[in-house]
């Protein structure tokens, strides 16, 4: 079955074959005009109210990205973000993110999880909710491209054999290639200012 799915459509085109496939994977296609912020936002009522854990590999973080992920967080839409991109994001970058998405670094330390892969060749999109885990694998554009892209997606429950099977490899790809969060430059001179004002009391 060729199933090509439209920008316009996509929520529903999804639902209708995810749901007549559950627990088992099927393919379909793009003509490059689906985003990864229309998938995004089409899947993710598929695994059911919050709280809703996005894994989402991309080989660069767009602006139009990044303001609809931290739209998410900052809505509650998103208790948890497990973000890889080929480069690992500067303390300008984490410190934009934070300031958008309306959280205090510590917060932001609790729910964004960062990993980084120079090689990542496979994009993928998990959305972990309550009802089921809906998983898609191929080219994530940020924007819309000419071009027919082949993907794969399965929902099911997690412990489901299939599902299981299919984000396996993507959960130990994202745990070999995470890091820590940039330390911000308030948090960097933070010991310095600390052992200055020490040292001056000792005096």
């Amino acid at each position: 079955m060729n199933v090509i799915i439209e920008p316009c459509c996509a929520e529903r085109q999804l639902s209708q074959l995810l749901r007549e496939s559950r627990d088992r994977a099927v393919v379909f296609q793009t003509h490059g005009d689906v985003t990864v912020k229309n998938f995004a936002k089409s899947t993710m009522l598929f695994c059911g109210d919050r709280p809703r854990t996005l894994t989402l590999a991309v080989n660069a973080l767009s602006a139009d990205t990044e303001a609809e992920l931290c739209k998410m967080l900052r809505l509650g839409w998103v208790s948890q973000l497990n973000l890889m991109t080929t480069a690992p994001l500067t303390a300008d970058e984490w410190q934009h993110i934070l300031a958008v998405a309306g959280l205090t670094d510590a917060e932001a330390r609790e729910r964004i999880h960062l990993a980084a892969d120079p090689y990542l060749v496979y994009n993928f999109l998990r959305w972990d909710g309550p009802d089921a885990t809906v998983a898609l694998q191929g080219t994530l554009p940020a924007e819309p491209r000419a071009a027919l892209h082949l993907y794969a997606a399965i929902m099911g429950k997690a412990t489901s054999p299939n599902v299981s099977c299919f984000t396996s490899a993507t959960n130990a790809h994202f745990r070999s290639r995470s890091y820590a969060a940039p330390t911000t430059d308030a948090e960097s001179e933070a010991p310095v200012r600390k052992s200055r004002t020490r040292k001056k009391a000792e005096e």
